[in-house]
């Protein structure tokens, strides 16, 4: 069963359907693009939709324990939390 541990200690479990934490990080310019694709060609299958958002897209995942934020980057995770709160330690 896939899970992804948070540094705070919250795992979340990434085995049953789509969760609120698990996000994805698409440029601005992919959406835009599909869209004037999707006005321009009606018949733009939702697979094919699917296949261009998760072409360039990154895997995030939102710990719904603390916030953090952790961005797949390079084929690794890196944490972040949000500036000017402390970490799990207080």
């Amino acid at each position: 069963m896939p899970k992804f541990g948070c540094v705070c200690g919250h795992v979340m479990n990434l085995s049953t359907d789509w969760q609120d934490y698990e996000l994805a990080l698409v440029p601005e310019q992919v959406i835009a693009d599909i869209s004037d694709e999707l006005r321009s060609n009606s018949m733009l299958a939702a697979q094919l939709f699917d296949e261009r958002i998760s072409a360039r897209a990154r895997q995030v995942h939102l710990c719904p324990a603390c916030g953090r934020l952790h961005l797949e980057t390079a084929g690794k995770f890196i944490s972040y939390v949000a500036e000017g709160e402390s970490g799990p330690e207080g």
